[in-house]
C-alpha cells in the first residue's frame, strides 16, 4: 500500500527526513536485506525522464529509512515536484510505499556574489507551466510536512 506524503525543501539548505516502516497493524517491519530508493522528478518517469534530484537512502535497522538531499542539489529546485520512496526486497520485489508532492521553498539568503544562473531563469516558465497544468495550489498556503514519517509496507 502506498502512503502519502509531501516534502517541504527549502531550496539551497541540506533537506534529511526520516521514515519509519510499520505493517498494516502498525508494528515495525524489520528491513534486513532491503535496499530504498528516492528520486524526485517534475512528472511521473513515463513522460518526464529527467531527474530533478536523486534522495539518498540509507536504511537504519529495524524499521527506519533516512532520506538525504545536500544543499548542492535542493539549490537546483525552483517549482513543485513529485517524488517517490521504493523499497526492495532480498528477492528483488520492489514496493512503493510512499509518495508525493515536493514543495520547494525558494531561498532568499544566498552567498555573497552569488548570482541565479541563466539557465535557472530560462527553466522558471516550464515549472510554473506544470503547476497551472496540474493544479498546484501556490507555495504559501501548503501545510509542512512533521517528520518522522510513517509508512506501511
Amino acid at each position: 500500500m502506498t502512503c502519502q506524503a509531501d516534502l517541504q525543501v527549502f531550496q539551497g539548505d541540506d533537506y534529511q527526513g526520516a521514515v519509519s516502516v510499520l505493517d498494516s497493524a502498525g508494528n515495525p517491519v524489520d528491513l534486513t536485506g532491503f535496499t530504498a530508493q528516492a528520486q524526485i522528478r517534475i512528472m511521473p518517469a513515463q513522460y518526464w525522464p529527467l531527474v530533478a534530484a536523486d534522495i539518498t537512502c540509507d536504511i537504519l535497522l529495524p524499521n527506519t529509512v533516512n532520506l538525504y538531499i545536500p544543499s548542492t542539489v535542493t539549490v537546483n529546485l525552483y517549482c513543485t515536484y513529485i517524488w517517490d520512496l521504493q523499497l526492495t526486497d532480498a528477492n528483488g520485489i520492489v514496493s512503493t510505499i510512499l509518495s508525493g508532492n515536493v514543495y520547494t521553498e525558494l531561498d532568499v539568503t544566498r552567498a555573497a556574489g552569488a548570482q541565479q544562473a541563466e539557465s535557472d531563469k530560462a527553466f522558471l516558465p516550464k515549472c510554473n507551466a506544470v503547476q497551472e497544468l496540474q493544479g498546484i495550489v501556490p507555495i504559501g498556503t501548503l501545510p509542512v510536512m512533521l517528520l518522522p514519517i510513517n509508512a506501511e509496507l
